[in-house]
């Protein structure tokens, strides 16, 4: 079967023996398997009724090169001389085998909490490599379950051969979420063993791995230069769940616009956590005068948490202008019968904001007095919106035949 040289070379002795007669002894060779060669026979030939018993030279040097395979001890058979008859002394020698076992377990480290999987679930690939060229390599699988008793890779494998271990990708399905990940899966001395002829344990270990992520809220801010004051600060709260319990809450704060401080920080999050923000009604103070106010914030939808960059809620806040009213008032001191029936007065008005004309217009009474409103806040009146801080003033003309001076008003919007 390609084991054995074909042409290997045995040797040995024999001897011969008879009642009443000298023993006779030699030595026998061969190459291969068949008649051995004798030696020291004499001229004469044996003696009738001889038994002849054989024996071998230790075989020193294995019977392949396949070194699983080993000698058997020789059976040593007699033989008789016989008038007619050629005796033969028998010896027959034994190829036999060392084979060993493997056997496997499946352990888990880490994160083994986000292991939702049950049963076999993890393949285990091996080849156990031929050392002649006539044989086979010896090639299969099992699957095997995290956590149990080891179990029979692979069996009857020659003592000697290098068996190759390699873990197949690891099913999907067998984690918790998002949150958790497999690691490298390693194998027991680097995946490479020596059968031997007592059973050999291999172990594949598989990590899992917790993937985590950070969140945060960053601050915007709309507005004209100089409306907003540098030192404005905003602040808010913040709320993470995972699996829908909160695991994280807290604040934020920022001065300006930017990222904000997190108290707790809320970094190594959960993959999968959801964030949301609320942001607290901004002060006043941060606005650089009362013709200012903050306009409702835009907040960000909620974010899931990645295992990647850090995801973040924006707020953005935008100050918005104040607008005022302003009304004129007209009294007459005096004697009602000097006015002329249906007698006027009408003056001018006009506001600006710091050197900036904002709006102006004319305006118009009964002469024995009453009040006219110039503009509202809501623009109602000629679409005219003036912003509060606004320095307004408003003039009189005297009306004919009333011996007046012309005067005039100056003052700020409330």
């Amino acid at each position: 079967d390609g084991v054995v040289d074909p042409n290997r070379t045995y040797s040995g002795g024999w001897t011969c023996k008879r009642a009443g007669d000298p023993d006779v002894s030699g030595t026998w060779t061969i190459n291969g398997a068949g008649a051995a060669t004798l030696t020291g026979v004499p001229a004469g030939g044996i003696l009738l009724a001889s038994t002849c018993t054989p024996t071998e030279a230790a075989l020193s040097t294995a019977p392949s090169a396949d070194g699983s395979y080993y000698w058997d001890a020789p059976t040593l058979a007699a033989g008789t001389t016989q008038a007619g008859k050629t005796g033969t002394m028998t010896v027959t020698n034994t190829v036999l085998r060392h084979t060993g076992k493997l056997t496997v377990k499946k352990v888990l480290t880490g994160e083994t909490a986000g292991y939702v999987g049950t049963g076999p679930q993890f393949r285990v690939d091996y080849t156990c490599n031929k050392k002649l060229p006539s044989q086979s390599d010896i090639i299969g699988n099992v699957t095997i379950a995290a956590g149990a008793a080891a179990v029979t890779l692979v069996d009857n494998v020659p003592v000697g051969w290098n068996c190759n271990i390699a873990e197949a990708p690891v099913p999907p399905g067998l984690l918790a979420d998002a949150s958790f990940a497999w690691g490298a899966s390693s194998v027991s001395d680097g995946g490479s063993v020596t059968v031997a002829s007592t059973p050999t344990e291999v172990t594949v270990t598989n990590p899992i791995t917790r993937v985590t992520g950070n969140f945060g809220v960053t601050k915007a801010i709309v507005a004209d230069p100089g409306v907003v004051k540098s030192t404005a600060v905003f602040t808010g709260t913040y709320e993470c769940k995972y699996d829908g319990k909160v695991i994280k809450s807290g604040t934020w704060s920022v001065t300006g616009s930017g990222a904000a401080t997190m108290n707790p920080a809320t970094t190594g999050l959960p993959a999968t956590t959801s964030c949301s923000a609320h942001e607290d009604s901004p002060s006043e103070s941060g606005l650089i005068d009362d013709g200012w106010t903050w306009d409702k914030p835009v907040v960000g939808a909620d974010v899931t948490v990645g295992g990647g960059g850090p995801v973040v809620i924006t707020v953005t806040n935008k100050p918005k202008r104040v607008y005022g009213a302003l009304s004129v008032t007209k009294s007459f001191q005096g004697n009602d019968n000097v006015l002329l029936p249906d007698a006027k007065v009408n003056g001018v008005w006009s506001c600006k904001v710091g050197s900036t004309p904002v709006a102006n217009g004319v305006w118009e009474l009964p002469a024995a007095g009453g009040t006219a409103v110039l503009f509202k806040a809501d623009g109602s009146i000629g679409d005219v919106k003036v912003p509060v801080t606004a320095d307004c003033t408003v003039g009189e003309s005297t009306p004919s035949g009333i011996a007046r001076a012309t005067t005039q008003q100056t003052g700020r919007l409330p």
